[in-house]
């Protein structure tokens, strides 16, 4: 996915986030790929307190809003 460096420098360096787990990129990855084939995307994850759910749905909020 494309995010505008600007975005990308607040979550690196403002946000201290410099790699996402597996399981992050595979979703983002998955809903991406939905999304573009169908116009569509829904996404279903659970994953234990601050396991980083957050940062998908902030991510894909995002990618919507661009």
């Amino acid at each position: 996915m494309n995010y505008p460096e600007a975005l990308i420098k607040v979550y690196k360096e403002d946000l201290g986030i410099k790699t996402m787990f597996d399981w992050q990129v595979e979703c983002l990855s998955q809903y991406l790929k939905d999304s573009l084939e169908t116009g569509e995307g829904n996404l279903i994850y659970s994953a234990p307190t601050s396991a980083g759910k957050t940062l998908v749905s902030e991510l894909i909020m995002l990618r919507n809003l661009i």
